[in-house]
């Protein structure tokens, strides 16, 4: 079928049904609107070819709905806008190219990508292969790419574009995804596989982009921000993203999020941070009060005690703009590895502390950095460390510094930036067997606390056992300075 400048519009089903192998149409500068079905389908096997068609208002399907292996839509300068459903609907592994389209202020999404993935079997062989204790079956990749080159996938009900059921998609060449009401771009469930090349994903009503249930998102240059659930969101376990010179605009709320065994890796990515004269506002309260209030469930208690918070920064990757959650949760930023702190312990990361210095109006202030030890810092670990194997505080603590510094690259690398964060709580990690130094500075120590004990002298016949029974006796009337 070969038709041009025509309008199939008003039918009581679709405008255009196209089925069978080796079926084909081609229109030109046509139109399809207000069918009471999609507009138009295309099944079994046949292929279609818009130029510069509108394909707009269907009253309960899609704009154009394709279904089947074989199944194949190339459009170049098309309309898909206002539809019912969603503008474009590509089912079982059907294949669609778009090429500097529209597919905008459609109720549901712009473009619905299908593979044919179960997630009950793959279900299945997960729980298979945890009874077996081994390592559960790598994802299935898609059969067949579906590709949007330029245009815009914008304004619609739910998302710009959304891959599901083991589905491919590439989005490249600039194409717009902003100003959905849910994500720009997402894709769900278990072999789904998302790249996107040079695009932008702004002001959508959750996140730009979100990858959820062990699919896989690959961003290239990328412009994201403004979106009111955060920018990236990649979260469960077997679900991966990388991103590669992407630029986030600054988010009150974060930038990226990753979330319950989740693993991202970050290169040459930009965050824009906070502005300076931003005022406080309301939802940045309400964010603050949120965070306190999950922060003390983690904790077992109520209350919305002060939460501690450990920042960093990577190039211009910040932790305020940054949630990184949930056992197996891994983000990797230009080579540097960062694991979610609750396993260790403490809380989520520093957005807490953005939260409240953003809800005061303030800039959060930067922790200290422990990587290189001063002089101050050293005599303080020192003297708690001799205080801890039986030293005084004055004089035989300041002995005992000698002997356990003497050997700083060694004993220091027993004490690491987590210990000194929780004021120099000292942790007996790995072996105690120390150096020459080490023991030396702890006898002289004890040498030290034995002989300055208020001048006594040890009486004849009373064994260095006795003398230090009588001499711990002693400390109990003494105060130390």
């Amino acid at each position: 079928l070969t038709a041009t400048a025509c309008r199939l519009s008003g039918n009581g089903a679709t405008g255009l049904t196209v089925r069978g192998r080796a079926t084909s149409a081609e229109l030109h500068d046509c139109e399809f609107s207000s069918n009471a079905a999609s507009n138009l389908w295309i099944g079994g096997g046949s292929a279609v070819n818009l130029v510069s068609c509108a394909v707009l208002g269907s009253r309960e399907g899609c704009g154009v709905a394709l279904e089947g292996a074989g199944a194949r839509l190339l459009a170049a300068a098309c309309a898909f806008d206002g539809n019912t459903s969603c503008g474009v609907s590509v089912r079982q592994d059907a294949v669609v190219e778009l090429r500097d389209c529209s597919s905008s202020g459609n109720t549901g999404s712009g473009l619905e990508v299908e593979g044919t993935v179960d997630p009950a079997d793959n279900a299945e062989l997960l729980a298979e292969a945890t009874l077996a204790c081994t390592a559960p079956p790598p994802p299935p990749l898609p059969e067949v790419f579906c590709l949007v080159s330029g245009g815009q996938l914008a304004k619609n009900g739910v998302h710009g574009c959304l891959v599901r059921r083991g589905g491919g998609l590439r989005v490249t060449a600039g194409c717009e995804l902003s100003q959905n009401g849910g994500d720009g771009a997402c894709a769900d469930g278990v072999g789904c596989e998302l790249l996107v090349d040079g695009c932008a994903a702004l002001g959508n009503g959750e996140s730009g982009l979100f990858v959820c249930s062990g699919a896989a998102v690959w961003a290239d240059s990328c412009r994201l921000g403004g979106n009111m659930h955060g920018d990236v969101a990649v979260g469960g376990r077997g679900s991966r993203g990388r991103l590669v010179g992407c630029a986030f605009d600054y988010n009150p709320m974060t930038a990226l999020r990753v979330h319950m065994g989740a693993k991202v890796a970050l290169r040459r990515c930009t965050m824009e941070p906070r502005p300076a004269a931003a005022p406080a506002t309301s939802r940045a309260s309400h964010r603050l009060r949120q965070l306190r209030s999950a922060g003390s469930q983690r904790q077992g208690g109520s209350g919305g005690g002060s939460i501690a918070a450990r920042a960093w920064t990577v190039d211009l990757v910040r932790s305020q703009s940054v949630q990184l959650r949930g056992r197996g949760s891994v983000l990797s930023v230009d080579g540097r590895a960062f694991f979610p702190s609750e396993e260790e312990g403490e809380p989520a990361h520093a957005a807490e502390a953005e939260a409240e210095a953003e809800a005061e109006g303030g800039l959060p202030q930067p922790q200290r950095d422990f990587t290189s030890w001063g002089g101050g810092m050293a005599e303080k670990v020192a003297v708690v460390v001799a205080e801890d194997d039986g030293g005084t505080r004055d004089g035989g603590a300041k002995e005992g510094a000698g002997g356990i510094m003497g050997d700083s690259g060694e004993r220091t690398a027993e004490l690491t930036r987590e210990e000194v964060g929780r004021e120099v709580r000292v942790k007996r990690s790995g072996t105690r067997s120390g150096t020459r130094d080490d023991m030396d500075g702890r006898e002289a120590a004890k040498e030290a606390d034995l002989g300055g004990a208020e001048g006594a002298a040890v009486p004849a016949g009373v064994g260095e056992k006795d003398c230090r029974a009588e001499v711990r006796s002693s400390k109990g009337g003494r105060t130390s300075s």
